[in-house]
């Protein structure tokens, strides 16, 4: 099955690195172009074909509502991850003097730190930073110590992109329903690799990218927003989409999700993304799972008894995505990404507090010989690395 489903990927490098974006399935490229074509051939704005348009976004909501567990009315587009996050930090209806609890600055991605940041800034709100372990867990009891009667959310990256801890949300969101505060979660890193309930999370808000790991394309993403949640906060930008009716005077918000969508209108992206999710859906989310543990477990057997090699992150399979993390003594983290790729090996460079680390991260669709060419590599050619 899977060497079926490398030939929808015209990847002409051995791209180990999904944690950042993932490469397009070759049906969601011919979907872009189809819709864009169609578009152009029936013209945008005609009625009938704007309705047609619209119903097939609308399936591709329903897609993801399944995939999250949630209605579909429940998920609202962006263009993007890091957007979703500041939508949301700038709906919520914070004052001076609210607090927000965050992970440690510097182990949390910057998009998802920098927006709440930016609040303390101008609006004066207090960010509450619990500290982590070496691995990038908070301990439940700094948690519950950090949350006070001003605090009015906790903010968590569902699995970190340095070291693909899963973070434990389920205990987590269940803290912040007791203590009656909103709970809001950076997914980009789990939705397409790891199966999930955002109900049985009990999160109010779970931000997702489309580029990541359900290979969708640049440029798009979103947000599930609790629907009760949804029918409290205000926009953060309006527009003739998320209006019903207005007067010169005043305006009638749309139910959800299009209250909280402004003017989005990448519908050419978000119909094609329905292609990559079919293909997430033929494979099966458990199954996709268990296969990108089995790569992550070949390259970390292979390589852990490489000279020199320290690996970051929890051990356990079930702690982690996808992502594998690692340094090798002597060998300058930065010189090694380049000179792998010039290899035709593409992994990343990522920062982990203030050390440089290699991040591999392996999906569905890469095959075991692409693991062992890198294994291959680094046993047999890493001294040409500084020589």
């Amino acid at each position: 099955m899977w060497e079926k489903v490398r030939e929808e990927f015209i990847l002409t490098k051995n791209y180990l690195n999904n944690a950042a974006y993932t490469p397009l399935p070759l049906r969601t490229i011919e979907a872009i172009r189809d819709f864009f074509y169609e578009y152009s051939k029936y013209g945008p704005d005609s009625d009938n074909y704007y309705s047609e348009i619209l119903d097939k976004v609308n399936k591709v909501r329903k897609d993801l509502s399944s995939l999250l567990d949630c209605e579909d009315k429940e998920v609202i587009f962006t263009e993007g991850a890091t957007q979703s996050i500041n939508f949301i930090a700038h709906m919520l209806p914070l004052k001076k003097g609210d607090e927000i609890v965050v992970r440690d600055s510097l182990q949390e991605h910057p998009s998802n730190y920098l927006p709440w940041l930016h609040l303390e800034k101008v609006k004066g709100i207090k960010l509450k930073r619990v500290k982590v372990d070496k691995y990038g867990y908070p301990d439940l009891q700094d948690i519950e110590k950090a949350i006070t009667f001003k605090t009015k959310a906790l903010v968590i990256t569902h699995a970190l992109y340095n070291l693909g801890s899963i973070m434990p949300v389920k205990e987590i969101g269940k803290l912040a329903k007791e203590k009656g505060i909103l709970f809001i979660i950076d997914g980009a890193q789990t939705l397409g690799c790891l199966p999930l309930s955002v109900k049985d999370i009990n999160c109010d808000f779970f931000i997702f990218t489309a580029s990541k790991w359900i290979c969708g394309p640049l440029g798009l993403g979103g947000f599930y927003c609790n629907k009760k949640v949804g029918e409290e906060i205000l926009p953060f930008c309006l527009g003739d989409m998320a209006v019903i009716k207005y007067s010169s005077t005043k305006y009638l918000y749309r139910d959800m999700p299009f209250k909280l969508q402004e003017g989005f209108r990448n519908w050419g992206l978000v119909i094609a993304l329905r292609e990559s999710l079919n293909l997430i859906k033929s494979l099966g989310i458990n199954n996709i799972r268990e296969r990108n543990k089995k790569l992550v477990k070949l390259l970390r057997e292979e390589l852990k008894g490489l000279k020199g090699i320290k690996f970051y992150g929890p051990e356990e399979e079930e702690k982690r995505v996808s992502i594998l993390s690692f340094t090798i003594k002597g060998l300058d983290t930065e010189n090694l990404v380049k000179y792998l790729f010039n290899k035709g090996i593409v992994v990343a460079k990522r920062r982990l507090f203030r050390k440089s680390i290699v991040r591999v991260s392996p999906h569905f669709y890469n095959s075991e010989e692409e693991i062992k060419s890198l294994i291959k590599f680094l046993k047999e050619n890493g001294k040409g690395i500084w020589q």
